[in-house]
């Protein structure tokens, strides 16, 4: 992977971010590392376009470095575990606080990333490729699946959902978080005719640890108030938990089931 656009997307990550006058240390119990301190950058903000803007990326375990969506996912993770027994499992990163807990506690863990124009199942610089809308992995192989913020950025999110719930066994679980959004149903911010991105509205991009700033086009605002729904027509069955420091500021996570 380039070192390149990493250090942009941190560059442009810190121009988001409060002067440093304003970052706030607080006492919060990390749920990966036990660490007691987190370090906030940015206070909790709703956008004007009804993004539901959680903390995210800009509060932080000073142990661990894990960002509060990552402290949000390994607890719902964990309950899983205490539920059911999970060998095998699937992050759509190839980074992060939530891969790292999964490679500590999981026998078999697989761990990707999307580059436009390599198929799923092979490989780029020793990195495996997956597309989650047509990924390589056999039926219900897998018994977790985790990632955060990708969804958004998929043209076909049916086809993802289906894909994860066919590649899940029984029992099995799908646990992510994304953007979401206060909208009465999802929205589509773009779509590919003719092998070319339309764009429904202004673009929008995110950034990416392989393209750098701006290099993730978003495809979807996906609605907090018919995710469920969404997910149910599939087959899961779901919930939304909220999670955050002292219930003051939360990340949302998707749990659903393959029953």
């Amino acid at each position: 992977m380039k070192i390149l656009p990493r250090v942009s997307s941190g560059i442009r990550y810190l121009s988001m971010m409060d002067p440093i006058y304003n970052w706030r240390i607080k006492k919060y119990k990390c749920p990966y590392c036990s660490g007691n301190f987190f370090i906030q950058l940015r206070k909790n903000i709703k956008t004007s376009d009804n993004c539901i803007s959680d903390l995210g990326f800009s509060f932080r375990c000073l142990k661990c470095k894990a960002n509060l969506t990552n402290t949000a996912l390994i607890p719902v993770i964990k309950k899983h575990q205490d539920l059911f027994d999970v060998k095998t499992a699937w992050e759509m990163s190839t980074y992060g606080a939530t891969l790292e807990y999964l490679e500590k506690n999981i026998k078999k863990v697989f761990s990707s990333e999307y580059y436009e124009g390599h198929e799923s199942g092979s490989f780029l610089d020793g990195m495996l490729i997956q597309d989650v809308q047509k990924t390589s992995f056999k039926e219900n192989q897998l018994d977790l699946i985790t990632c955060n913020q990708v969804f958004e950025h998929v043209p076909n999110l049916s086809k993802a959902f289906f894909e994860c719930y066919r590649i899940l066994s029984k029992n099995g679980a799908l646990i992510f978080s994304v953007p979401f959004f206060d909208i009465e149903r999802t929205l589509n911010k773009a779509y590919f005719d003719d092998g070319e991105i339309k764009y429904i509205g202004d673009p929008e991009f995110h950034d990416s640890r392989i393209g750098g700033p701006f290099s993730a086009p978003v495809f979807w605002h996906i609605s907090i108030k018919d995710i469920k729904e969404r997910l149910s027509e599939i087959g899961f069955k779901s919930e939304l938990i909220h999670i955050g420091p002292n219930n003051k500021s939360f990340s949302q996570v998707i749990y659903a089931l393959k029953i």
